[in-house]
């Protein structure tokens, strides 16, 4: 090899030079067809197959080397994805992987788009998620809260009061989960929390939504955000826990700021607020008592109907 990578890998891969040359020419045809907003936690498009398994087989090892901070292979600049080395039958890291199909890629009149251009596409879609109205008035009341204020407004909530997780968290993944927990929204809208209807159809929605706009970025990026998206749903986590815990907590500050206006509105009850916003408590004990108070002040203001 010429340019070998130097990549540390549990256990010892075994692989022919002809499996090795069927897995690169596999991967070749996949980022061809456009599987590579295939995720390395396997998500992949409605088809399913075979070869769409073992794109994703063939990118999750690369995508797991990148992770562990090893330099990209030049051939990763072309592809747009991390290329990983892979043991031959005696054991020497080869990573030369275009020598295996030198001139396949050179007639390519579709070449794969520019990283930075992914980023910035990227960024550009995100900034339809200030257009997105939530039923949640701002505090002055002036209008509602759209949901990128309310990404922001939770990342600072994230900031500030984490001394009230009951155990030891990362407050930066935290921050990356409120930045990006609602950044499906911008095609399946915001569901109404109370919306019994609404919510019937929702995940599915948000998942349509989270296969198109993770795919803009550059495949390892998409990947790292769709799973922090995806932890923040499934409230697995401690710090999932905890942004969850904000995530409820920061409409029933602006509620109980507003004088109910929206519980109002919308006729909500105190019990589908105290079934709804109970899991606070799971993520932030001690912020779960300072809320219980006031929807309890909301409740002898008259303001919310118990």
């Amino acid at each position: 090899c010429r340019d070998p990578l130097q990549v540390s890998l549990p256990g010892t891969f075994q692989i022919p030079d002809a499996l090795l040359q069927f897995l690169v020419l596999f991967t070749e045809v996949g980022v061809r067809l456009g599987w590579a907003k295939a995720t390395a936690k396997g998500h992949t498009d409605n088809g399913g197959n075979r070869g769409q398994k073992l794109f994703v087989t063939v990118h999750a090892m690369a995508f797991y080397a990148e992770r562990r901070k090893h330099r990209r292979h030049p051939m990763a600049d072309r592809y747009r994805i991390p290329i990983v080395a892979i043991m031959n039958e005696s054991g020497k890291a080869c990573s030369d992987l275009q020598a295996l199909h030198t001139g396949s890629m050179a007639s390519d009149n579709q070449p794969m788009p520019n990283r930075l251009d992914q980023q910035i596409a990227f960024i550009l879609e995100i900034d339809r998620l200030k257009t997105i109205l939530r039923r949640t008035l701002l505090t002055d009341r002036s209008r509602l809260e759209n949901s990128a204020e309310h990404s922001w407004h939770l990342a600072m909530c994230a900031m500030l009061l984490v001394e009230y997780s009951p155990c030891a968290i990362d407050v930066a993944r935290v921050l990356k989960m409120a930045l990006v927990h609602d950044v499906v929204e911008i095609d399946a809208g915001d569901t109404f929390c109370y919306d019994v209807k609404g919510n019937l159809d929702k995940a599915e929605r948000e998942q349509r939504a989270a296969d198109r706009i993770f795919s803009l970025l550059p495949v390892e990026q998409g990947a790292e955000l769709r799973a922090l998206w995806e932890e923040f749903d499934a409230r697995e986590t401690p710090e999932s826990r905890y942004a969850n815990a904000l995530d409820r907590l920061q409409p029933l500050l602006h509620n109980c700021h507003t004088q109910g206006a929206a519980w109002r509105k919308h006729g909500v009850t105190y019990a589908q607020i105290i079934e709804r916003n109970r899991h606070i408590a799971d993520g932030a004990p001690a912020l779960w008592t300072y809320m219980k108070d006031l929807i309890d002040d909301a409740v002898s203001q008259g303001w919310l109907q118990k």
